[in-house]
């Protein structure tokens, strides 16, 4: 646990553009990638550590000694939590020079023209496919929310169960398994990670659980997919 001598003075981080990104990546800095480790291993901005959110207590003390390194924290894209999570609890650890690079993998690939290969998945679902499970065979199968209570309180598809990334990281052996299951969440990014995780596990069947990889939102009371 990293300890620093804390001032009165209230610190926020900062967000920042994928140009002053760049330009911070020149000089001396810590960059950080707050998802997953497997969509950290299958792509992430050069020189970034990875600091999964879920793990940030254990992991922490891989941030620079000193609070006065500029630190970029990032996730998959505007809609992910992630990095505006680890952001305010590196501040709660005493850090200064926090920044929030809120565009994440989407932007930087958006900018930099980078694609990412994404292997033909059984259980990668985009926003038609999903929307003909939804629509169509939604007794069929499990619809699970993995975002934290508060954003799924805040809205959540109907008919969709609450199972936060971290509980079934560690209760993933009690997931039904008379249906299928869907997972998604806010960004993408963590129901993209909950599939990787189960299938190293090798608890269940190919075509068995899958993942939209869109992000769900809510503006009004009303879901977006995008």
């Amino acid at each position: 646990m990293k300890w620093f001598k804390f001032s009165r003075e209230k610190y926020e981080p900062k967000i920042i553009s994928y140009e002053e990104v760049i330009e911070m990546m020149k000089g001396k800095h810590c960059l950080v990638d707050s998802r997953g480790r497997s969509s950290y291993g299958r792509f992430h901005l050069p020189g970034a550590i990875n600091i999964p959110d879920e793990e940030f207590g254990e992991l922490c003390h891989l941030l620079p000694e000193g609070s006065d390194t500029p630190i970029i924290f990032y996730c998959k894209n505007i809609h992910c939590v992630l990095s505006p999570n680890s952001a305010r609890k590196a501040i709660t650890l005493g850090y200064k020079n926090i920044y929030i690079f809120k565009g994440g993998v989407a932007e930087w690939c958006e900018k930099t023209g980078t694609v990412i290969n994404e292997e033909k998945e059984l259980g990668r679902l985009d926003k038609k496919s999903f929307l003909d499970f939804y629509k169509n065979k939604k007794d069929q199968i499990y619809l699970i929310d993995v975002n934290d209570k508060f954003i799924y309180d805040r809205g959540h598809l109907k008919g969709a169960l609450n199972l936060p990334y971290g509980y079934i990281l560690v209760n993933y052996r009690n997931l039904p398994k008379d249906k299928p299951i869907i997972f998604y969440c806010s960004s993408g990014s963590r129901s993209e990670d909950i599939y990787y995780f189960l299938k190293t596990t090798e608890l269940f069947e190919e075509g068995r659980f899958y993942y939209l990889s869109c992000s769900v939102i809510f503006e009004d009371g009303k879901a977006k997919i995008v």
